[in-house]
């Protein structure tokens, strides 16, 4: 998969569909805004082209293409969900 991955982030599932979508959840111990940043950062410097951002109540997502493919980053910061581990929760959708 060559969308983001964030350095801090501890792999939780990993799967990919038969049709070839990988879905990948990770937590983070950092904030949803420093993941937003580095993710955003990332993405582009890997050449994908970011097409919206939304950054609303400790939830933020990015949507972006590669050639023909899409990129969707959600990202639930640690302070809005239950029950409240401490983790930021990290979802990449990357469609083939």
């Amino acid at each position: 998969m060559d969308a983001p991955y964030y350095p801090a982030a501890v792999v939780v599932e990993t799967c990919r569909s038969t049709d070839g979508r990988i879905k990948r959840v990770s937590s983070a111990p950092n904030t949803g805004e420093q993941v937003y940043v580095h993710m955003t950062r990332s993405l582009e410097v890997q050449g994908w082209t970011i097409e919206s951002k939304l950054a609303q109540s400790g939830q933020f997502a990015l949507d972006a293409t590669k050639s023909n493919r899409r990129a969707a980053v959600l990202i639930a910061d640690r302070a809005i969900i239950e029950p409240g581990d401490g983790q930021t929760r990290i979802t990449v959708l990357v469609t083939p």
